[in-house]
C-alpha cells in the first residue's frame, strides 16, 4: 500500500524516498524552492475512463444531493462559494472528492509516498479518515492545535482585508452611474465581468458579448451593463464607468448601508453541513469550514452582485437579464435578485467549452428545482 505524509509545510527534512507530493493550497516561495531543488515530483492523477466518471457522477449525485437537502431558491447559501462545486478550483470540495474517488482507483505503487499539503486543518483530517478507509497508513501528520489557532487567526485578517477592499472600490466609484445612458422601462440587463483594458478602448467591446449592446437597438430595446473588473479599477477608471456603451461597477450601484449589511451578512452567516458523506468519507467539516473561509472574495463579490441587481430592479423595470454562464456564485445570486422583483425572463449564454468533471456546470438530480437556475442556456452553433 502507498504510504501518506499529511505535512502543513514542506520543510528540509521531509522523507522524500520514492515519494510524490499533492497540494490543494497555493506553495510558499520558500516550499516552491525546496521542491526544486529537491527533485520532488507532483503526483499527476489518472485520467478517468468514461465508465469511471459514470461512477463517480454517481456517487457526487448522492453527495450533492445531502449537500442541498431542504435548501429553497431563495436561500443565502446559494451566494456562497461552496455551493458553486468547483469554483475554488484545487481549493474546492468538489476537487478534492474528485481527486479522492481517482486515488481510490488508481494509487500510487506500493512503497510509495504521498505528501499531501492541505489546505485546512479540516481537509487534514478528511485525508487521515480517507487513508483509513482505503487502508493506507498515515505515517506523518504535523497539523496540531497551534495550525489551527493560526488557521481561525489568518482568516480573520483575511475577511478584515477584503472588507477593506471593497469599502476602497466603493469609494472610488461611488458617484460613478449611467451616465448618459439611456435605461427606460423594458431594457435588458447585461452582466458582465470585464477588464480594465476594455474600458480605455474607443468603443467598449465587452469580452464576452462583443457588441451585443448594438444588436439589441437594432430591435428596438436598450441594454445596459452592470459587472465587476477582473483586475480591479483604479480612481480615472470613474470617467469612462457607466459613459456611453460601458458598464457600470456594482460597487457604484450598491449604496453604502447596502455595502455593510452585505459585508456583515457574509461574516456572520453561518452555514452548517451535517452528514454529507462521499466514497465513505465526511466531508460536513470541511463544506463547513470553506463556505466561512476568506481565502477568495467570491462570497462577497456574490453578495454585492445580489443587492446591486436588487437595487437596480427595484428602480428599473427590465425586460430580462443576460450573463455570461460559467458557474460562478454571483450568478445564482443575481437570479435571486432579479427574481424577487418581478418575474421576468433569465437567459444565461454559455461562452466557453462544456467538459463534464467541470463540476461548476454540473447541476445534480434534486438542484434544478431547488437552486436559482435562468429559464433558458443558450449557446453559439456553427
Amino acid at each position: 500500500m502507498p504510504r501518506l505524509q499529511i505535512l502543513s509545510r514542506l520543510v528540509v527534512g521531509s522523507s522524500l524516498k520514492r515519494a510524490f507530493y499533492f497540494h490543494t493550497r497555493k506553495l510558499s516561495r520558500a516550499e516552491i524552492l525546496f521542491v526544486r531543488s529537491s527533485g520532488l515530483e507532483r503526483l499527476s492523477l489518472r485520467p478517468l475512463s468514461s465508465y469511471e466518471q459514470q461512477r463517480f457522477f454517481r456517487e457526487f449525485d448522492l453527495f450533492w444531493c445531502q449537500v442541498i437537502k431542504g435548501r429553497g431558491p431563495q436561500e443565502a447559501c446559494w451566494r456562497n462559494g461552496v455551493f458553486s462545486k468547483m469554483q475554488e478550483w484545487e481549493n474546492s470540495a468538489g476537487y478534492l472528492a474528485l481527486a479522492l474517488f481517482t486515488l481510490s482507483l488508481h494509487p500510487p505503487v506500493d512503497g510509495t509516498d504521498l505528501i499531501v499539503l492541505p489546505g485546512s486543518i479540516q481537509e487534514a483530517d478528511l485525508w487521515c479518515d480517507w487513508a483509513a478507509a482505503q487502508g493506507w497508513p498515515v505515517v506523518t501528520n504535523t497539523f496540531s492545535l497551534g495550525e489551527r489557532v493560526v488557521q481561525e487567526v489568518e482568516n480573520v485578517l483575511r475577511a478584515l482585508r477584503l472588507s477593506g477592499l471593497a469599502f476602497l472600490k466603493k469609494w472610488q466609484v461611488r458617484s460613478v452611474g449611467f451616465r448618459g445612458q439611456a435605461c427606460p422601462d423594458g431594457s435588458v440587463l447585461l452582466l458582465s465581468m470585464f477588464y480594465r483594458r476594455a474600458l480605455l478602448a474607443e468603443v467598449y467591446e465587452d469580452q464576452f458579448f462583443g457588441h451585443i449592446r448594438d444588436e439589441f437597438r437594432k430591435n428596438g430595446r436598450e441594454c445596459v451593463t452592470l459587472g465587476d473588473a477582473l483586475d480591479g479599477l483604479r480612481p480615472s477608471d470613474g470617467v469612462r464607468l457607466g459613459t456611453e456603451g460601458r458598464p457600470v461597477s456594482i460597487y457604484s450601484v450598491v449604496s453604502w448601508p447596502g455595502l455593510i449589511v452585505g459585508i456583515g451578512a457574509v461574516l456572520f452567516r453561518a452555514l452548517r453541513f451535517r452528514e454529507c458523506s462521499f466514497n465513505g468519507c465526511d466531508f460536513s467539516a470541511l463544506l463547513s469550514w470553506q463556505a466561512r473561509s476568506f481565502r477568495y472574495d467570491f462570497n462577497l463579490t456574490a453578495e454585492f452582485f445580489y443587492w446591486a441587481v436588487l437595487r437596480l430592479a427595484s428602480q428599473r423595470r427590465f425586460c430580462k437579464m443576460l450573463y455570461g454562464y460559467e458557474g460562478n456564485v454571483y450568478e445564482r445570486a443575481a437570479i435571486q435578485a432579479f427574481r424577487r422583483s418581478y418575474k421576468a425572463s433569465v437567459d444565461a449564454y454559455s461562452h466557453g467549452v462544456l467538459f463534464p468533471l467541470n463540476l461548476k456546470l454540473y447541476s445534480c438530480s434534486a438542484e434544478s428545482a431547488t437552486a436559482p437556475e435562468p429559464d433558458r442556456y443558450l449557446v453559439y452553433v456553427r
